[in-house]
């Protein structure tokens, strides 16, 4: 994740634009700002539009409705006591909780959510309503993702891509790897079709000095 969107995103997108995918994490930035740069560099096959506003996103999908959406909502299943910690709720209101959000997301044609706590049954859950769930990256952090891959998760935005790689290959082979062409959208379809299965890997942009150029931690 990063900051809003400035100069040094469309600096960084016309620099990988043939070698990676974005994941564009909105925060404040205008809408109309993250349409023009995706516009500006042709990637809405090549990119996510993550944001923790419903509204946000259903206008990014009403104007594009191409471009890959996904929503953070990290305090599903969870809710604050009057100690101001957040605890979870049972079973039952859980996976309810799930339910509303998925609908919610369903409804606006989000195709992506990012949350905490996820288990075996919350990931079937969320295929179910043909959503693609990922963990938290503050959740998964540097760790390799072997748990939440067992889970059934397919994407993973993380610290240490080659750490995740190799969980991947260990776990589901050679096949999870998807061919160097293959852009977000691509590989969207051929999850929701099951035709592969393939694992997507992103990695957060960690820095420790930042310029006018490199201020947006963008994939």
């Amino acid at each position: 994740g990063g900051s809003a969107l400035s100069y040094g995103a469309s600096v960084l997108v016309r620099r990988f634009r043939d070698k990676v995918g974005f994941h564009l994490d909105v925060k404040d930035t205008p809408v109309e700002r993250v349409l023009k740069l995706i516009a500006d560099h042709e990637i809405a096959d090549r990119c996510i539009a993550m944001s923790d506003d419903l509204r946000t996103l259903a206008e990014l999908k009403r104007r594009r409705p191409e471009v890959v959406c996904e929503w953070t909502q990290n305090t599903l299943g969870r809710r604050q006591n009057g100690q101001g910690e957040w605890v979870p709720l049972d079973r039952d209101a859980q996976l309810q909780d799930f339910r509303d959000a998925l609908g919610s997301a369903n409804g606006l044609g989000v195709e992506m959510l990012c949350t905490k706590g996820l288990d075996a049954e919350k990931v079937a859950l969320c295929r179910e309503y043909g959503v693609t769930v990922r963990p938290s990256a503050n959740e998964l952090a540097a760790g390799d993702g072997a748990a939440h891959l067992k889970m059934g998760v397919e994407w993973l935005l993380c610290d240490d891509p080659e750490r995740v790689q190799k969980a991947a290959l260990a776990l589901r082979g050679r096949e999870a790897i998807a061919p160097g062409s293959t852009t977000v959208r691509s590989w969207l379809v051929a999850s929701r079709k099951q035709t592969e299965s393939w694992t997507l890997i992103g990695v957060n942009l960690i820095k420790e000095k930042q310029t006018a150029v490199d201020q947006e931690p963008l994939l």
